[in-house]
């Protein structure tokens, strides 16, 4: 009994151990910023992709796109029904609602509001990580927009929220 009780311990340890290593890996790709939709009560930090980081802990700001300070379309992403569902609500927003992206990295620093202008859904057939007919959804690049991107349906759709720059 004593040895099972000291297993069962040092495997708690072992398991505390190795998330707390794995919630560091994951912040190594830098916070950059805040990202608010209190009318889904989104308030969550957005970290920026390296391409060496698992996404979906944290909305994860797409590196290909612009950051709110470049006026330019602004890409984020984040898991809807795994990691915490950072995105699981996203379906909910409606035309007017306002998301606030909070800058604070030596790239960018400022407040940043935009405004819901609608959503589109993407279907991907059976495949869980691309999804070619998606990218239809980054589309008119230059302007300046917030895209929010999330999977839906057990990955088998992408959710793009379409949001503009509030002047």
């Amino acid at each position: 009994m004593r040895r099972l009780i000291l297993i069962c311990v040092l495997v708690a340890a072992l398991v505390a151990a190795a998330g707390a290593g794995a919630e560091s890996s994951r912040q190594q790709g830098g916070m950059i910023g805040t990202i608010r939709i209190p009318v889904i009560g989104v308030n969550l930090q957005v970290q920026q992709d390296t391409g060496e980081l698992e996404p979906g802990y944290y909305p994860m700001h797409y590196g290909g796109t612009a950051l709110p300070c470049d006026r330019e379309t602004v890409a984020i992403a984040a898991h809807h029904a795994t990691h915490g569902q950072p995105f699981g609500r996203l379906w909910q927003l409606h035309a007017g609602d306002v998301i606030t992206l909070v800058m604070k990295s030596k790239a960018c620093s400022g407040i940043f509001r935009y405004r819901v202008t609608g959503q589109r859904v993407y279907p991907c057939g059976s495949a869980f990580y691309t999804c070619p007919a998606a990218d239809a959804g980054f589309r008119n690049m230059g302007q300046n927009k917030l895209i929010l991107t999330t999977c839906d349906d057990n990955g088998f759709v992408r959710r793009f929220v379409y949001a503009y720059a509030i002047n």
